[in-house]
């Protein structure tokens, strides 16, 4: 039997379509209807039961356990209760658990899935404006400053993001890598300058629960205000590298200062040089490499060569400009 990364895009589709009806039916007793409407890392679907709407997700490449998740549940619930910050709320199943978990014949592992509320208004996507990125950067600071006062329940856990791949399967320097001798040399060189530069803020910053996604895609604007979702790669980490995930999805530095400003708005920005930044940047850019040699999403696969080569140019500058 073909592995679930050797099937068609069409037929994984097809495949988690007929995987999602089946556990719906563990949330609702009747569902209307079911719309496929993200399938890249995960699947996310559309559960209409009733008058109301739902979304739910499938975690198809995600290898977080059901500790994990339970953890991205309590923090997300957590944050519902005592922030202003506008979330999904976590639903749960006839059953009152909130996690459930099924088997896809093409799959050698389960398929947790979670059930939320549905945000109403449109995704932000790839071209924030200055008034989004404010809203994003002020959020993110309620987030950060609200968390100090966060306890993980028993039974949940989350990893922590003070090792380079963030608690991932290395796919760019181990046994599994396809790199030539050349561009592994290059990467590893950069690799073990961003983690001296990483050490650095570790040893002057606290960790807390950080979101580590936040990036237009994981935002919706409905009537002027913002809303934040897809808390799947949340962890224990620090705000500055929140900070410079969301800055390395930007394109102008307007973006750049509309975010910090928003941040500055609810509490101080984390201080770095710009070296720093440049180096936390290359590092989500190397992650994103090694998430792209792991996934089983076809699209993404074909993105590739492209991205291998301007991550490329990216590392040896980066290294030039380490070694004045």
């Amino acid at each position: 039997m073909s592995g679930f990364k050797d099937l068609s895009h069409d037929d994984q589709i097809a495949r988690v379509t007929v995987l999602a009806e089946r556990l719906s039916k563990n949330y609702f007793d009747e569902v209307s209807s079911i719309e496929l409407i993200n399938f890249e890392f995960n699947a996310t679907f559309r559960v209409r039961s009733g008058p109301n709407q739902y979304a739910l997700r499938l975690n198809i490449n995600s290898l977080r356990t059901e500790k994990n998740i339970r953890a991205e549940i309590a923090f997300i619930d957590f944050l519902g209760r005592t922030t202003s910050v506008n979330v999904p709320r976590p639903v749960p199943a006839k059953s009152g658990e909130f996690i459930v978990t099924a088997t896809m014949d093409t799959l050698d592992r389960p398929v947790n899935a979670v059930m939320y509320s549905w945000l109403q208004g449109s995704e932000i996507g790839d071209d924030p404006s200055v008034e989004h990125l404010f809203a994003l950067g002020a959020s993110m600071a309620q987030i950060h400053k609200a968390v100090a006062n966060f306890e993980l329940p028993e039974g949940a856990t989350l990893p922590e993001f003070d090792d380079f791949f963030w608690r991932t399967q290395d796919f760019l320097f181990s046994i599994y890598s396809k790199l030539e001798e050349g561009q592994k040399r290059t990467l590893n060189q950069a690799r073990q300058a961003i983690e001296a530069i990483s050490r650095r803020f570790f040893d002057r910053e606290l960790k807390i629960v950080i979101h580590a996604d936040l990036h237009g895609w994981n935002l919706m604007w409905d009537a002027g205000a913002i809303a934040i979702f897809d808390f799947d790669d949340s962890g224990i980490g620090l705000p500055i590298q929140d900070l410079a995930t969301a800055l390395y999805y930007l394109d102008t530095d307007e973006q750049g200062f509309a975010l910090l400003d928003g941040y500055r708005s609810v509490a101080p920005v984390p201080e770095y040089s710009e070296i720093e930044m440049e180096a936390l940047l290359l590092q989500r850019r190397m992650l994103l490499l090694n998430y792209l040699y792991e996934t089983s999403n076809r699209e993404h696969q074909e993105l590739l060569p492209k991205y291998l080569e301007e991550t490329m140019k990216r590392a040896s500058n980066f290294l030039i400009k380490i070694e004045k």
